[in-house]
């Protein structure tokens, strides 16, 4: 498990990149990058349970080593746990009185008559 998710990291990390070195390029194309990039990162955990495993000393002994530092930070677990649920509560707060001020908007919205403006929507 630990090791699909150091891959899946690298994955991300990868993408990140190649999005980072195409700030020239469209927003659809840097979307695209990142849309590849989670698809892979979410198929990786499907890939190691279907596809034989490669055996490589750096993968093991990252895998080990992260291992050995989560022990130590087993206290910590649950503040991690309340700081990404207050971070998901405000950021569904947010979105929510956001949602809120635009159907405010849009209920007091009026029509527009001008021709003009009816020939640019069209």
């Amino acid at each position: 498990m630990i090791g699909a998710m150091i891959k899946s990291a690298i994955v991300l990390v990868i993408a990140g990149l190649v999005a980072a070195a195409m700030k020239k390029q469209s927003a659809a194309i840097r979307h695209a990058v990142w849309t590849a990039g989670l698809i892979g990162a979410m198929a990786i955990p499907l890939f190691s349970l279907t596809l034989p495993s490669w055996q490589t000393s750096f993968a093991e002994s990252a895998v080990t080593l992260f291992q050995k530092l989560m022990l130590p930070l087993g206290v910590l677990r649950p503040a991690a746990i309340a700081v990404w649920i207050a971070g998901a509560a405000a950021g569904m707060t947010l979105l929510l009185y956001s949602a809120g001020r635009l159907a405010w908007v849009a209920i007091g919205a009026q029509p527009v008559e001008d021709a003009r403006w009816a020939s640019i929507a069209e």
